[in-house]
């Protein structure tokens, strides 16, 4: 019986360990923005641009504005709220942009945003 007991065991524990393993090698999602995708961008206040990405996502993905030096309101949603299907967004650069540099935009997975995401700085 306690040999029976400890094969069971030991066939569990392998078991576990196989499928965290197969778990943990697989990056099953991804997202890539491809586009703003360099710095020195001369952005005009009403003109429309594209940003756009890829991504494997079966949700959808939220797109902000960020800029890490304009104090506690440095996020701007650009898509509605609980995202979009897709992999392009028109962003209309509207009056409350921030006269400011080094802002981000990024592209992130609305069930997963701090694991699932891509961003590029201009």
């Amino acid at each position: 019986m306690k040999t029976l007991y400890h094969l069971l065991k030991a066939t569990s524990l392998v078991t576990l360990m196989f499928i965290s393993v197969i778990i943990i090698g697989q990056n099953p999602f991804t997202v890539e923005l491809i586009q703003p995708n360099s710095s020195g961008i001369e952005w005009v206040v009403g003109e429309t641009y594209t940003v756009s990405w890829t991504d494997n996502l079966t949700q959808p993905v939220e797109v902000w504005l960020w800029n890490p030096n304009a104090g506690p309101a440095a996020y701007e949603e650009l898509t509605p709220s609980g995202g979009v299907t897709g992999t392009t967004w028109p962003w209309t650069i509207s009056n409350s942009l921030l006269e400011a540099s080094d802002y981000h935009i990024k592209v992130q997975s609305t069930t997963s945003p701090g694991t699932y995401y891509d961003m590029c700085r201009f």
